[in-house]
């Protein structure tokens, strides 16, 4: 096995643990999983070995694939603190119009409180 597989294999499985915190929620380990992903990119740059492409081919799929999980995931958590800070607000008011074709606004003074629990 020369150089350049074991640095493909390292980062493949750099990669894959990405995967993994992306789809389980564990944002946590993601800055140390970002610096040993550059670590990998590094040292296969600096490899002067000729690379198998299907190997450099599932490398960029395998990236991709992380690319999208990871904008999934900062869509869902730009989604919650909307709906959180929308909760928390409490409702806008409510323009109607009366049977003598006035407007009125009714104002919520009532503020909700969200609550978050672990279970």
């Amino acid at each position: 096995m020369t150089s350049c597989d074991e640095t493909i294999l390292w980062l493949e499985g750099v990669l894959e643990a990405e995967a993994k915190v992306l789809t389980t929620g564990t944002l946590k380990d993601l800055p140390e999983l970002e610096s040993a992903k550059d670590n990998a990119w590094k040292a296969l740059q600096v490899t002067h070995e000729p690379g198998n492409a299907s190997d450099l081919s599932r490398i960029q799929k395998m990236a991709t694939h992380n690319a999208k999980l990871l904008l999934a995931a900062r869509d869902g958590i730009a989604l919650a603190n909307n709906l959180r800070s929308a909760l928390s607000n409490g409702p806008k008011p409510l323009a109607t119009y009366g049977a003598n074709g006035q407007k009125s606004t009714i104002l919520t003074s009532r503020r909700s409180q969200v609550n978050s629990r672990s279970f």
